[in-house]
């Protein structure tokens, strides 16, 4: 078992570094984003602003990177004509779609590297970690947040061809309800439940938390423990559909033309 999920995950590694879009969005992209988001944040009268900057350009970069990732797989699986086959392998196909997602998990936190070099390099007296322990803490919690996301988004896609519209419809939606820029505050009250049930969002209060400095210890406690059932609740969801999914495909055996 744990042969399968480690050959699949440095696989999955290889195959998305080789290709050049992929590449584009975990290197360039982050360069791109901070330059940006410096520029939109540099006038404000956020004393610590920049590392609001980094917050904003990697929550971005690995949203893309992880979670839309993650999506195209089944995408690029069916066109290369592998998806039947993943689906019939003897290994169950969930534990192969979750070894493809931590592949793209563990290439994905590369733009996080590049985003802290870029701004040591150029913005050294403008940023700085009020809380550097909880802020690792909290930034593992939204790894695994993200990749319970991925799950879910890959075990829906597989039903679909669709699956590239799907993405580009999300992508900037999922920018502005889960306040990777801008805070939800300022969205109406009507689509905030939205928002509050999206882990990410959870994920950027308990991060910026540990920017600002955690004040109040048991709130933190509280927004990680809501962001832990989100995440259970999303991986638990991941499971039960993918396993329908099979179900259904096995049934009506319309993998390669649904």
């Amino acid at each position: 078992m744990n042969k399968i999920i480690w050959t699949s995950i440095l696989l999955q590694i290889k195959q998305s570094w080789a290709r050049p879009m992929y590449r584009f969005c975990i290197v360039i992209q982050p360069c791109l984003y901070i330059i940006m988001t410096y520029m939109m944040f540099k006038v404000s009268t956020i004393k610590n602003f920049m590392s609001f900057v980094v917050l904003g350009t990697g929550m971005l970069t690995l949203w893309s990177s992880i979670a839309f990732s993650s999506a195209g797989d089944i995408d690029r699986e069916r066109r290369m004509g592998t998806l039947k086959n993943i689906m019939s392998t003897p290994t169950d196909y969930r534990i192969i779609i979750f070894s493809k997602t931590l592949g793209n998990t563990l290439l994905g936190s590369l733009p996080m590297v590049i985003i802290f070099v870029i701004t040591a390099i150029f913005f050294k007296d403008l940023f700085y970690l009020a809380n550097p322990i909880l802020f690792i803490i909290s930034f593992f919690e939204m790894i695994v947040s993200f990749m319970a996301i991925s799950l879910i988004f890959a075990a829906l896609f597989t039903l679909s061809r669709k699956t590239r519209i799907f993405m580009n419809c999300m992508e900037f939606p999922i920018y502005i309800l889960c306040g990777f820029l801008i805070p939800i505050e300022n969205l109406p009250q009507w689509i905030r439940w939205l928002s509050w049930a999206l882990s990410p969002t959870w994920a950027v209060k308990i991060i910026i938390m540990t920017i600002e400095g955690v004040n109040n210890i048991k709130e933190y406690i509280v927004i990680s423990i809501i962001l832990l059932i989100l995440t259970i609740v999303y991986f638990i969801s991941a499971y039960i559909i993918l396993g329908l999914v099979e179900k259904r495909v096995r049934i009506t055996a319309t993998m390669e033309i649904s």
